[in-house]
């Protein structure tokens, strides 16, 4: 689903038995009301993979350009925020801008229009972006 508040809804509705949100839409949730239980379980690593534009060639090209996410503070931030983190990049002192463009299929087209530099997106969507770049 293309975001966490669809996928609660869908879950307090019945529609949906399961979801893997980020813990603060959980949070979100549980204090508007919503009756829901939570399964920890662990995760080594992110299944998410940073994606750039073609010209893009090494981390430190990174430096002063702009990153599509979801919101600010949702879990797509928050993800984006791990993997930069994992790589040893920090948004701040390198100048990396965070730009909100929505969805993560319009933050896959705004990577490959060139309208933002890089975005962090999930394995399926980096495998779309992948075939979209090679015209396959």
């Amino acid at each position: 689903m293309r975001n966490a508040q669809i996928s609660l809804t869908a879950l307090v509705s019945g529609e949906v038995p399961v979801f893997l949100p980020s813990v603060g839409n959980v949070l979100s949730g549980v204090s508007a009301g919503a009756k829901i239980g939570c399964v920890a379980f662990p995760i080594k690593g992110i299944s998410r993979e940073l994606m750039v534009r073609k010209e893009i060639d090494s981390l430190a090209a990174l430096r002063g350009k702009t990153i599509g996410v979801q919101s600010i503070g949702g879990g797509f931030w928050l993800a984006t925020m791990m993997v930069l983190d994992g790589v040893g990049m920090d948004p701040d002192k390198a100048g990396i801008k965070m730009r909100v463009i929505g969805e993560e299929a319009t933050i896959v087209q705004a990577l490959l229009s060139s309208n933002i530099d890089a975005a962090v997106v999930t394995l399926p969507s980096a495998a779309v972006a992948k075939r979209a770049a090679c015209g396959r």
